[in-house]
């Protein structure tokens, strides 16, 4: 392989990973612009040469509603890729139940509201609950539970992979009881 082509398979790839360590996808427009200015024909052979190369295994794609993404696999993990696409997708109904869905499936636990003013979501109080709301209205969310710690703290959980005793057990266990214990 000659040495420039070599080269602009690095600097691709080392693009992606620098942005997978920042927390961000990469977008196909990303290449377009400085640091990469790549034209699109361009692009798309240096992209087929990553991915048929052993040494860029860690570049990985994923398909978003609009756009397709990169990302390094040795600084994000696929879920949680998963999960940046949908925030860029605006998806935020889904993006809430399958991090809800996932740690109820996963953990299992109910995942805290609170969850969703962090980073990545950033979500305001009133958006939380605008789209806790709309979930409770969506048929294709009716898995998603809402439950709520004696101190006022909410919760959801899927009732696919938790019963609501469990739910409302470990929500008050986690808000309250294990703060009286120690």
């Amino acid at each position: 392989m000659e040495k420039d082509k070599k080269d602009k398979l690095m600097v691709t790839a080392d693009f992606v990973r620098k942005a997978s360590m920042e927390v961000r996808l990469v977008k196909p427009d990303d290449f377009f612009a400085e640091p990469i200015s790549m034209e699109q024909e361009q692009l798309l052979d240096i992209l087929e040469q990553v991915f048929d190369n052993p040494d860029f295994a860690d570049i990985k794609t994923i398909q978003g509603s609009e756009s397709q993404y990169f990302y390094s696999s040795n600084h994000m993990t696929e879920s949680y890729a998963k999960m940046l696409v949908r925030i860029e997708d605006k998806d935020l109904l889904k993006m809430v139940a399958e991090t809800v869905r996932h740690e109820s499936k996963i953990y299992p636990r109910p995942t805290d509201g609170k969850l969703f003013s962090t980073s990545p979501f950033s979500f305001s109080a009133e958006q939380l609950d605008d789209v806790v709301s709309q979930i409770k209205n969506q048929e294709n969310y009716q898995d998603i539970q809402e439950t709520r710690a004696s101190n006022g703290a909410m919760y959801l959980y899927s009732n696919r992979f938790m019963t609501r005793e469990h739910a409302i057990a470990l929500t008050e266990w986690i808000e309250v009881l294990q703060h009286e214990t120690s």
